[in-house]
């Protein structure tokens, strides 16, 4: 099955990633709604932002509020999506499953931050994504240290508040702590952090899916650029039909989509709804670059949490802003035993929590049938102690 399956990311990747092939994106007219219809569709409001960075990259930051209920004062959250994911991922399911809703009915006034090259922020006050390979030039660590410092620096400029709650999922989580490692500055302007399955620290052996996977990164990205491809899956109209085709009810492909999504992201979870795959990838994957790659097959393979292309580690003990940390024990990529490790190098680690539920995996964190019962409710509560 692996020859097989490297056969066909292969195909897919070239095709989809040479530059005539990147010209075409979700403006086609079959594609699923943006984050503003979305909001309108359940009831609530949603502002687009743009936020420059001190490099020169301009971030979209989607704000969302409810419609009844206005924002408390002192509530002011930060979300980032993890890899490969963008504000729609987390916004298209409805009111009382989806995190931002959540939280915008709980009085929150919520900002979803899209990160350099995904489909929302692929723009540059000198750069053209299209045209000038270094507009990807860019790692986790750029997140890190220009990206999520001025989407918290808007944000706090536009509120009026001095500080605020984060969220971060996945490589989300991970550039929140190159943020506070290599701006320490910040850490004061964070009430409490929320790490949910934070890929920072990889410790414990991955399934051999998972391995074989990442084992194609480096043949992978150095065979990209030297074609001159260096966007990784950008947003477009091969991935939902893939879903709508391969994955949808009743076809007889979709066991073998969703055994590749689990043999990657842990165990079979009961909290998948399998109806929804073929909208989830209308929406994800959102586009990155190579570089985002790379740095993930450091963090996952050498085990090494630090900036790409160095051989220094992140002073995560520079980390003193509140942080709670969240795992799924059916988690395939971040374990128990890696938030722990994770645990005793931060100066604040208010909590280890299990989400209680068996068999909570991965994508369980941003698309579990339950979130809100199992995960949400329990993320306000902390965020009550901490105001």
């Amino acid at each position: 099955m692996y020859k097989i399956f490297f056969i066909l990311f292969i195909t897919s990747e070239v095709i989809f990633c040479f530059p005539k092939f990147v010209q075409k994106r979700t403006n086609d007219a079959n594609l699923n709604s943006g984050p503003e219809e979305l909001a309108q569709r359940f009831g609530f409001y949603c502002e687009s932002h743009e936020v420059i960075t001190d490099d020169g990259y301009v971030l979209t930051v989607h704000r969302i509020k409810s419609a009844k209920i206005k924002p408390k004062q002192n509530a002011v959250v930060v979300l980032v999506p993890g890899f490969l994911a963008a504000s729609e991922t987390w916004l298209f399911r409805g009111p009382d499953k989806d995190l931002p809703y959540v939280f915008a009915n709980n009085g929150y006034d919520v900002w979803i931050c899209n990160p350099r090259g995904n489909y929302f922020s692929r723009k540059h006050t000198t750069l053209n994504p299209d045209v000038d390979v270094s507009f990807w030039n860019f790692s986790i660590h750029e997140h890190g240290v220009y990206d999520l410092p001025a989407v918290v620096d808007y944000t706090l400029n536009v509120t009026k508040e001095d500080s605020v709650y984060f969220f971060g999922h996945s490589i989300g989580a991970a550039a929140f702590f190159i943020m506070c490692a290599e701006k320490p500055q910040y850490n004061v302007k964070i009430k409490l952090a929320n790490a949910l399955a934070p890929a920072a620290i990889v410790s414990q052996p991955l399934t051999s899916f998972t391995q074989f996977l990442l084992s194609l990164i480096p043949p992978l990205m150095k065979f990209l650029k030297f074609n001159g491809i260096h966007e990784m899956f950008p947003r477009g109209g091969f991935y939902p039909l893939l879903g709508q085709v391969l994955c949808q009810d009743g076809a007889i492909t979709q066991a073998l989509c969703l055994s590749l999504i689990f043999a990657v992201v842990g165990t079979s979870s009961d909290q998948f709804n399998r109806t929804m795959l073929p909208e989830a990838l209308g929406y994800y994957p959102t586009g990155t670059s190579i570089d985002v790659f790379n740095h993930l097959y450091d963090i996952f393979v050498t085990k090494r949490f630090g900036p790409l292309y160095a051989s220094t580690e992140y002073t995560l003990e520079l980390v003193t802003a509140p942080v709670a940390l969240h795992y799924g024990d059916g988690d395939g990529l971040i374990s128990k035993e890696d938030n722990e490790i994770l645990s005793k190098r931060l100066r604040n680690a208010v909590g280890i929590f299990k989400v209680p539920y068996r068999n909570f995996n991965h994508i369980d964190f941003m698309w579990s049938i339950d979130s809100k019962i199992l995960l949400y409710d329990h993320l306000i509560s902390l965020m009550k102690l901490y105001k």
